[in-house]
């Protein structure tokens, strides 16, 4: 699929001195590939260019609305703010590690001039209706709002996060990357009590799924574990307790002899 040539034996029953022909795709196969497409990105046959750092999505949003509408107005006041000033929303924004930064979700940015590495909530990102960078489809403004580490939290071992009063209004490049979080579950006992749709090819099916049911969904945890972006995330890593391997191999030794009396083969 990728237009190189490879040998095909020929004529073996017929003369098996026949040597072996060069050939390649035809030209059926050959016009899949073309153009960048799903098959494309899979093979990895085109290189697709990344979507340029503060780049702004607008899946599932309207038309531009006045400023004085969006959530970025109750925090924050333009010079130049009239009534006829408008902005487009987006549903997330380019950082500047490629990823993709949903509105609702965290990252970490760098605020200007330099200063220390802050973990932010996205809240939302517009663009002027009318000025360059929204011509550009790039968003001008993230509005977000900072947050601190709190204590680890067991059983989990990542640092709880805690909101602060303090609302930023951003320029995209500030955004590093985006942030893994998750609810803290174990302190809530959170269950499985709520029904999913099932989507298949991006359709909506009649199947169902279960799905987690959170109890005081503010209570979130940093996800130091992630892998990518270390070189930002380990700024917040915690150190974690130590472990004293003799008790450790002693617990799980007991474990296995209790489950083996328990339930014998």
């Amino acid at each position: 699929m990728s237009g190189g040539f490879y040998k095909v034996d020929t004529d073996l029953d017929v003369n098996p001195d026949t040597p072996p022909e060069w050939r390649t795709i035809g030209p059926g196969p050959a016009s899949l590939v073309r153009q960048p497409n799903v098959l494309c990105r899979y093979l990895g046959l085109r290189e697709e260019s990344s979507p340029a750092p503060g780049t702004m999505s607008r899946e599932g949003q309207g038309a531009p609305i006045p400023w004085v509408q969006s959530q970025s107005s109750r925090h924050f006041r333009f010079p130049s703010q009239t009534r006829a000033l408008k902005v487009r929303l987006g549903s997330a924004v380019e950082s500047i590690s490629g990823a993709r930064i949903l509105i609702g979700g965290y990252a970490i940015r760098q605020p200007q001039p330099p200063h220390a590495l802050t973990i932010s909530h996205v809240i939302e990102a517009f663009s002027i209706l009318g000025s360059d960078r929204d011509g550009l489809g790039l968003a001008d403004w993230v509005l977000v709002r900072d947050h601190i580490l709190g204590p680890l939290v067991r059983p989990y071992q990542m640092p709880q996060l805690v909101p602060t009063s303090q609302y930023a209004l951003i320029c995209p490049m500030e955004m590093l990357c985006a942030l893994n979080v998750q609810h803290n579950c174990a302190a809530h006992a959170c269950s499985l009590d709520l029904n999913r749709v099932v989507y298949q090819e991006r359709e909506v099916s009649r199947m169902r799924t279960k799905a987690v049911r959170h109890l005081a969904p503010e209570d979130i945890l940093l996800n130091t574990a992630k892998m990518q972006d270390q070189q930002w995330i380990s700024t917040f890593s915690c150190s974690l307790a130590h472990v004293d391997m003799d008790i450790l191999l002693a617990q799980a030794c007991h474990d296995e002899l209790e489950r083996t009396c328990t339930n014998p083969p």
